[in-house]
């Protein structure tokens, strides 16, 4: 009966343990609710897959106000710490590139760009 005893208080202690490794490591999933606009992390491609860089990146209102932006990276990749909550889209523009133009509601982790 012992040994089941100290088998369990070392399975609660590990699993404890891990709780508190979790938490430390991610602590958003602490249960409370944060009032920061949640980040958007993307990438845009071309067609074939490729990273574009300089891609300049846009979060619009509804009326067409440009509210922040950003330019993608060597990688194609690209930003913004916080969405402010009055953004309905995002615009991204090249040069090279026909513009698109994606409504919030339709975040992707990449965005793919045709050629002009």
């Amino acid at each position: 009966m012992s040994t089941f005893r100290s088998l369990a208080s070392a399975l609660l202690l590990v699993s404890c343990s891990f709780s508190i490794v979790a938490l430390a490591e991610n602590p958003s999933d602490s249960g409370t609710k944060s009032n920061a606009p949640p980040a958007l992390r993307a990438q845009v491609v071309d067609s074939d897959l490729r990273a574009i860089a300089g891609v300049r990146v846009m979060l619009v209102s509804q009326r067409g106000r440009v509210l922040a932006q950003t330019a993608s990276g060597t990688q194609g990749d690209f930003r913004f710490e916080t969405v402010p909550s009055e953004a309905r889209v995002l615009r991204l523009s090249h040069p090279d590139f026909e513009d698109l133009v994606q409504p919030l509601g339709d975040r992707q982790t990449a965005y793919t760009l045709v050629p002009r």
